[in-house]
Formats: structure tokens, sequence, C-alpha cells
């Protein structure tokens, strides 16, 4: 692994989908410091359906992630994953949570 995200030449073939509800910042922080060290090239996306926009959330510019709201409030924990999965970009999906 590499000491910072790097671009490479290979496309993406896996989407990380972290979904969050009221997420902790510490926990997000290390997840991006983590995410930060990795070489093999990811897309990030992360899913929030909590009752409100989540606006101080800090990602790093270099993840190139997609925050998405999706008010899941009727369709619970199973909506918000389905939905995580039906948007992600490439064939394969991890979702985090």
């Amino acid at each position: 692994m590499s000491a910072t995200k790097t671009t490479t030449d290979t496309a993406p073939w896996l989407t990380l989908a972290v979904l969050v509800h009221n997420p902790d910042r510490a926990y997000l922080d290390d997840l991006f410091e983590s995410l930060l060290k990795q070489s093999e090239p990811f897309y990030l996306d992360i899913i929030d359906d909590s009752p409100v926009a989540q606006s101080d959330i800090k990602i790093p510019d270099a993840l190139n992630a997609r925050y998405i709201r999706h008010d899941s409030n009727a369709h619970g924990l199973s909506g918000n994953w389905n939905f995580a999965v039906e948007n992600a970009r490439p064939p394969w999906v991890t979702v985090l949570h």
C-alpha cells in the first residue's frame, strides 16, 4: 500500500458504500485516513439517511467521494442498503455499516 491515495490508469472496479445515520465524526475521520492509504483504485459513496443532512462531514478531496442524501426513514436500514447497492458505479460493491 502507498502512503497516500494515488491515481492509476486502472479504472476502479469497486464501490465502497458507507451508510451513515448521524455518524460519529471520529469514526469517519479514521475511515477516511485508512482509505487514503489504499493503493487499489475505488469509488467511495457516503450514503446519508440522517434526519438532517450532515453538511459538516469533511471528506478529503483526494477520495473523489460522492455524498448522497437518501431520505430512507420510510424504508429503514434495508432500504438504505439497497439504495447504496443500486447506485454503485462499477459492478462490485461493498457496503460498510
